[in-house]
């Protein structure tokens, strides 16, 4: 499907936006799907969701923010496209998708995305993978704060890593560590003066209300949403703070419900400053 959007997009398209729909409509889904930022249904109708998911990546680009797929947005999408086809990766015997994805450090649910392989463990010798450059990383420039998906993040962020994460409204911030998590982070400040500037974000009081943050790793400003209340498991003993707390990404999702939740998501937006339509 992506092959086939660099021949569609060659060919000059149109301006699209919401209402638009038909094949065109469908390959800019299946773009912006392959990026995780489109998670809905490739159904070829420009609505709310693929406008939303448009958004997104003119923000991560440094594109004008409107929501309309024209000329520079297109080219960014081709270039994006064209970009996948830069490096190839020969199957030896013994390998997998999994192996080469650890062997290059990428999520080895980017590469089944990218190389559309529905047996991923049964691939031949031979097969040329393709090895996409990481579209957000070379998007970093582009904008201050990136919006990038939970399948991406949880590549990023790693068990054991720590980053900072700054409150948008009150810009306090604190030092974080992964303690794991599967669907969304689980995160637990560092220190006892972490947990203090934790506890003061949410006005003295453990809270689970959402609260835009802006969390940064290795160089990178990443929209994020985190609740401030002590739940589970911990691993830090002398940090003051009973358990762990939670930080969501782009399609992230809640553990026990196995559900994207709104206010995160929104909370995400907000970060990045996308919350204002």
């Amino acid at each position: 499907m992506l092959a086939c959007a660099s021949e569609v997009l060659a060919e000059s398209p149109p301006t699209l936006k919401q209402g638009a729909s038909g094949p065109l409509v469908q390959q800019v889904q299946t773009i912006l799907g392959s990026l995780g930022l489109y998670r809905s249904t490739v159904d070829g109708i420009f609505g709310s969701d693929t406008e939303l998911a448009v958004r997104i990546f003119q923000h991560n680009c440094g594109l004008v923010v409107d929501g309309v797929v024209g000329g520079q947005t297109w080219e960014r999408l081709l270039s994006y496209v064209r970009s996948l086809d830069e490096e190839v990766y020969p199957l030896h015997p013994g390998e997998t998708l999994w192996s080469v994805a650890r062997r290059f450090d990428l999520a080895a649910a980017e590469l089944v995305r990218v190389n559309q392989v529905k047996d991923p463990a049964r691939l031949p010798v031979g097969f040329k993978v393709k090895l996409p450059k990481d579209f957000f990383l070379r998007e970093a420039a582009a904008r201050e704060v990136l919006i990038i998906p939970w399948e991406r993040m949880n590549h990023l962020f790693k068990v054991g890593d720590e980053a900072r994460i700054t409150d948008v409204l009150t810009g306090l911030s604190l030092q974080v560590v992964r303690l794991g998590g599967s669907l969304h982070a689980d995160i637990e400040p560092v220190t006892a003066q972490d947990t203090a500037q934790l506890k003061a974000i949410f006005g003295g009081a453990w809270s689970w209300n959402r609260r835009a943050v802006i969390f940064e790793l290795r160089g990178l400003k990443i929209a994020a949403s985190v609740n401030g209340f002590p739940h589970g498991n911990k691993r830090i003993k002398d940090n003051g703070f009973p358990g762990h707390f939670c930080i969501h990404f782009w399609g992230s999702k809640i553990h026990q419900s196995q559900k994207v939740d709104p206010d995160h998501q929104q909370m995400v937006l907000a970060a990045a400053g996308l919350d204002c339509f």
